[in-house]
């Protein structure tokens, strides 16, 4: 077993990704909204986008706060 640090313990890199990457399926989402409004003929990529942020809500709940072990995080 590893030696657990805590529940203090802390893995940025982590968060800093899963935060990046709300940002930018919030921006696709803007982006694909205002192409649509500009052309009805646009392929508003709703199922994707819905898979994309089901994938990044889905997180073991010692992940996001950075308390998992070593093997996660470089998993």
């Amino acid at each position: 077993l590893e030696l657990h640090n805590g529940t203090y313990t802390t893995q940025s890199q982590i968060k800093k990704g899963n935060r990046q990457s709300e940002w930018l399926l919030h921006d696709v989402e803007v982006l694909a909204a205002f192409a649509l409004a500009q052309d009805n003929s646009f392929a508003y990529p709703s199922t994707k986008l819905q898979h994309l942020w089901r994938l990044l809500l889905l997180n073991f709940h010692d992940v996001l706060p950075g308390s998992c072990i070593q093997d996660v995080v470089e998993d």
